[in-house]
């Protein structure tokens, strides 16, 4: 269950981009971005040899 928000400033051109990206993969831009977040994390962690700490299943 999601309960915190993030909040993020981007100029009105990435907005419209990213709005446009989410489109193309069918996704709202909350999850799109949200998905987007988790995968460049996981990266971050991997390349630390970390543990990735929400390595669970995606909930919509």
């Amino acid at each position: 269950m999601k309960t915190t928000r993030v909040e993020v400033r981007v100029d009105a051109t990435e907005k419209v981009a990213f709005e446009e990206a989410a489109s193309l993969v069918g996704l709202k831009l909350s999850s799109w971005m949200r998905l987007r977040l988790r995968q460049a994390a996981t990266l971050e962690f991997e390349s630390a040899s970390r543990p990735v700490p929400f390595s669970r299943k995606l909930e919509g």
